[in-house]
């Protein structure tokens, strides 16, 4: 399933990336440490910055942070 998540997304963590990865929204927010009503918040094409760095973290590395994704803090 690595190798097939990794050629079936492109680099930007989107919501459904993360859903299909830890399979389906209660266990991303387990996984995550929110409530599956937060999920349901996140925007589909970029999750929250902090929620990213939290999902490349529990997936070890194999969902990764796109870092132009999100601006630097002013």
């Amino acid at each position: 399933i690595t190798t097939l998540y990794h050629e079936a997304f492109d680099d930007t963590m989107k919501k459904q990336a993360i859903l299909d990865y830890f399979g389906g929204v209660v266990k991303a927010a387990k996984a995550l440490g929110v409530k599956h009503q937060a999920v349901g918040q996140w925007d589909d094409d970029a999750v929250p910055e902090r929620i990213a760095y939290r999902a490349q973290t529990a997936s070890r590395g194999k969902l990764k942070v796109d870092h132009g994704q999100y601006r630097a803090p002013r």
